[in-house]
């Protein structure tokens, strides 16, 4: 796995992490 793929996970991971706080709140 490339750092750039690690990237991209981690920014989805982000954003579903995100989304999902915003539906909590």
């Amino acid at each position: 796995v490339s750092a750039e793929r690690i990237r991209q996970i981690e920014a989805k991971a982000m954003q579903k992490m995100r989304s999902h706080l915003i539906a909590l709140a």
